[in-house]
């Protein structure tokens, strides 16, 4: 199954709450929702579960993100972890099943010790206090911050609990544009196999970049990264996944996503009856 969402609450949503946000959500057509919490929500567990309630009876899908400034070095380590924690336990209330989280910066010797550390931290407290939300590690579009395909890897493997997040326009960026063509895209597939993952949970959207990473995303249209090729890869090994589009159109190209699976799909229908 292929699940496609929004990150955060859809722009042409005329009323900003996240239960609004989540209906409208499905009246879009679309079945799942990744909650930005870059500010206090200002909900109270009451509320948040109302809001998981409704995802539920409509069936969208909700995961959640940290705020963006994340950093596990040792002046921040505290903080940030404090930060996840709190995000993870809202999560939870939420019945969202995956957390997304950066890995922050590098420590001064380049290693993952301060991410792999602190994000063992957080999974153990998820596990003590029967928090059943996975972290996800997304990769990240510039050198100087923890997040090559690599990196997230090597976390995953070492922490239970965790998954990786395929952000495929950060992988473009980071990559200096390499994904070019479907081979491209399955090499990221090939890489991430060891994990055994039932379902991949991915970041899309169009990205311009620089020598030094990624600047701002960009509308699908702009076919850099191509969505096709992705839909390509995900139809042909049967792949399940929820795609977040990440777009500055944010839900008109979560939709336009899913037209583009559809005439991918018809494609390969019509190849296959010649």
């Amino acid at each position: 199954m292929i699940r496609f969402g929004v990150a955060g609450i859809p722009l042409s949503c005329k009323w900003r709450s996240l239960k609004e946000g989540v209906t409208f959500v499905k009246q879009l057509n679309l079945d799942a929702m990744e909650i930005r919490m870059f500010k206090d929500l200002g909900l109270e567990e009451e509320d948040l579960k109302e809001v998981g309630e409704t995802a539920h009876f409509h069936g969208v899908q909700l995961s959640a993100h940290t705020p963006s400034y994340i950093d596990f070095s040792d002046d921040e380590r505290d903080t940030s972890i404090e930060k996840v924690i709190n995000c993870g336990e809202a999560a939870s209330m939420l019945g969202a099943d995956v957390l997304v989280t950066h890995g922050g910066f590098y420590s001064l010797d380049g290693s993952l010790d301060n991410t792999t550390e602190s994000i063992r931290e957080i999974r153990s407290y998820f596990s003590e206090n029967n928090m059943d939300v996975r972290l996800g590690i997304e990769t990240m579009g510039r050198p100087d911050v923890v997040g090559s395909l690599e990196d997230v890897i090597q976390i995953c493997k070492k922490v239970k609990g965790t998954i990786p997040v395929l952000d495929f326009a950060h992988i473009h960026a980071r990559t200096n544009g390499s994904l070019q063509t479907v081979e491209d895209f399955e090499k990221v597939f090939k890489a991430v196999s060891s994990l055994r993952l039932k379902e991949y949970y991915i970041h899309f959207s169009g990205v311009y970049f620089d020598e030094s990473g990624e600047r701002y995303h960009l509308p699908i249209k702009r076919d850099t990264p191509k969505f096709e090729c992705l839909a390509q890869v995900l139809l042909k090994h049967e792949y399940n996944a929820r795609i977040i589009c990440e777009s500055p159109v944010l839900e008109h190209d979560a939709q336009y996503m899913k037209i583009i699976l559809d005439r991918v799909k018809e494609k390969a229908y019509a190849k296959a009856e010649k």
